[in-house]
């Protein structure tokens, strides 16, 4: 069995560092919406930080029930929940704060993806293409808080890879390179560097 996964060990390495020029190419990992969709579903309840002065309380997205992905868009749809929620506007140029308390309510939302390959982040801006049927009176200020800002989304899970080959761990730090969405899927492209083998 060791001699299987030296084996498939140095092909890997054959067909993917024999030289200088392969040593630079990408490692290219697709996720289908699918298994997005299911990784998120994981991480739910998910609280929504609140960015500014127009909006306070907590926000929470409660579930995801569809998930698709085209043109670096990710669109969803699902339910928010909110928890002391106020919203702060200005009404004839004074200040004027609306109480929604506890709310729940399904939403549409096309996430706008950019992969900043300077920084090697990636960001999501929301644009909300639902807003319920208008029975909350500060619900179309409340999603236009969260609408047309970049969050930063972290990557820290994709940056080292071990494979374990008998008692030794070989890691790889991952460097991603680009981040697209297109034909219902994230498509991510990761620079490897090697780190010297480790005993287990």
């Amino acid at each position: 069995m060791k001699k299987i996964a030296f084996c498939f060990l140095v092909f890997l390495f054959s067909i993917s560092f024999s030289d200088s020029q392969a040593a630079n190419r990408d490692v290219v990992l697709t996720l289908p919406a699918e298994t997005v969709h299911a990784a998120i579903k994981k991480i739910l309840p998910l609280v929504i930080p609140t960015q500014g002065s127009t909006m306070q309380g907590q926000l929470i997205i409660e579930s995801i029930d569809q998930l698709s992905i085209r043109n670096n868009i990710i669109s969803v749809r699902g339910v928010l929940g909110g928890k002391n929620m106020t919203v702060n506007a200005m009404v004839a140029d004074k200040p004027f704060r609306v109480q929604l308390g506890e709310l729940r309510l399904p939403v549409s939302c096309d996430l706008l993806t950019r992969f900043d390959r300077q920084t090697r982040n990636l960001f999501i801006t929301p644009r909300f293409t639902e807003r319920g049927n208008g029975q909350d009176a500060g619900l179309a200020s409340l999603l236009g808080g969260l609408a047309g800002r970049e969050y930063p989304l972290e990557l820290d899970a994709l940056k080292q890879l071990d494979f374990e080959v008998g008692t030794r761990v070989i890691t790889f730090t991952m460097q991603p390179t680009n981040i697209i969405g297109q034909d219902n899927a994230l498509i991510f492209y990761l620079q490897p560097q090697i780190r010297p083998a480790a005993s287990h």
